[in-house]
């Protein structure tokens, strides 16, 4: 792969994301951007986007979306386009969500993501969760947001507990110092009070979610 099409959100997550893009991009010899576009979190028409990738002859769409249905009307018109199999799907946005795989397995085939999360994960815990939301909410799977929400809410219960207080000086004491479990492994708070979160990179292999390996996200600071 050589030829690349950044598209993200147009927030400040889509567009830090084009940035680091561009900055390592020179330690990735023979990595050409073709595109760079950004699109509203309501957005409902990618082709005009999609008919400059496909224009362009981008072997990948690199995507950074926080909404769970973009990847369905993004893969749908790839798909009316002509470009599902051809232009291969990587970044993050729900792309190994079972049902976007069941309903777009046309486009999503090969597609690789980085998420913190998986439906599909197999740890008890994160089961559990699963089979809860789905009880709540009328057999929906949950998606990463959904995931992160619940995880967020157990790590700050747990952060209460430790501090044995809501004081804020007290609480940003604690969120320091844990150890806080995940389903997938341990997340600590850096010296800039950044979260260092255990995440998974993904392929859809038939049809299939399929682990390439798991790493964490401390960033590298600028010195």
């Amino acid at each position: 792969v050589t030829r690349i099409a950044l598209d993200a959100i147009d927030n400040d997550f889509g567009r830090s994301a084009v940035n680091f893009n561009n900055k390592y991009q020179s330690k990735v010899p023979g990595i050409n951007f073709t595109s760079t576009d950004f699109f509203s979190i309501k957005e409902t028409d990618f082709r005009p986007i999609l008919s400059k990738i496909k224009a362009a002859d981008a072997q990948v769409i690199m995507l950074y979306a926080t909404a769970g249905d973009t990847i369905q009307v993004l893969a749908r018109q790839m798909r009316e386009l002509g470009m599902a199999g051809k232009v291969r799907v990587m970044g993050i946005g729900d792309l190994t969500h079972p049902d976007n795989i069941k309903n777009l397995g046309d486009v999503l085939e090969g597609a690789v993501e980085a998420t913190v999360w998986v439906p599909l994960h197999d740890n008890a815990r994160s089961q559990k969760f699963v089979n809860d939301y789905k009880e709540a909410y009328k057999g929906e799977v949950p998606n990463f947001l959904a995931y992160s929400y619940w995880e967020t809410m157990h790590l700050l219960a747990q952060a209460i507990r430790d501090a044995k207080s809501v004081k804020g000086d007290a609480l940003a004491k604690s969120l320091r110092e844990i150890k806080y479990q995940s389903v997938l492994g341990s997340v600590q708070f850096d010296d800039h009070n950044q979260a260092n979160i255990p995440m998974m990179l993904l392929q859809i292999k038939n049809g299939t979610p399929a682990s390439l390996g798991t790493f964490f996200s401390q960033p590298a600071y600028s010195k």
